[in-house]
């Protein structure tokens, strides 16, 4: 990923585990397995730059868009 560690989770949240951890030790990602969608990155996914050869964020970014869709179907707002 494109992440700048200049700072970082001291523990996890209850109710969310670690899903990425960089090889540094620090902790990437973080998700909530009970909710519809709670995740949290640590890197920047508004800064994907394909020709650095980076993690491709659309499935993320996609991931996020579908949920609200679904979000807004269901309370019809």
């Amino acid at each position: 990923t494109n992440s700048f560690h200049h700072q970082a989770l001291r523990r996890v949240a209850d109710g969310f585990q670690v899903t990425a951890q960089a090889d540094d030790g620090i902790v990437e990602a973080i998700e909530n397995p009970a909710r519809r969608f709670a995740l949290a990155v640590q890197w920047h996914p508004e800064f994907h730059r394909p020709e650095l050869d980076t993690l491709d964020d659309t499935p993320l970014l996609n991931d996020f868009l579908d949920a609200a869709r679904a979000a807004k179907l269901e309370t019809g707002k």
